[in-house]
């Protein structure tokens, strides 16, 4: 037979897996509402193969996908073609920070209301110019 303490234990064990699950859902709908203002397709380019920015081929594009579901990241060139999933990390209104595999990062800053900066390693060791890849939110 269990004492009305132990029931009372039980049920307020009971209340606060609730409470937290609830409080965890309000945390996740906060989260998503917060990141509607960067869902989007983005695009850039820089110079892949240096010395032949009259070529075509030299070039590189990037797309960047943003949705609810998923965040796509796509390269483009003449030596390389890749799609990556990434991860968010963190992010705020002026910036956003993902992962990618293998062990890679990619940050976003936003520098105006139709302007971006894309940083990363991974692109910098691609990038022919060594300079800022900038990147336009499709309207």
């Amino acid at each position: 037979m269990t004492t009305s303490k132990e029931s009372y234990n039980r049920l307020n064990n009971i209340y606060q897996s609730y409470k937290n699950i609830l409080f965890n859902k309000k945390l996740d709908r906060v989260q998503n509402t917060d990141m509607k203002s960067w869902y989007g397709n983005y695009e850039g380019h820089f110079l892949r193969m240096e010395g032949e920015s009259a070529d075509p081929r030299g070039w590189a594009s990037i797309q960047l996908n943003m949705n609810k579901d998923s965040i796509i990241f796509h390269i483009s060139s003449y030596v390389e073609e890749k799609t990556f999933r990434l991860k968010v990390d963190k992010f705020d209104t002026k910036s956003i920070e993902f992962s990618m595999e293998p062990n890679e990062n990619i940050k976003i800053i936003k520098t105006n209301s139709e302007s971006y900066i894309i940083k990363s390693p991974y692109i910098n060791d691609r990038n022919a110019e060594k300079n800022e890849v900038k990147l336009a939110k499709a309207k």
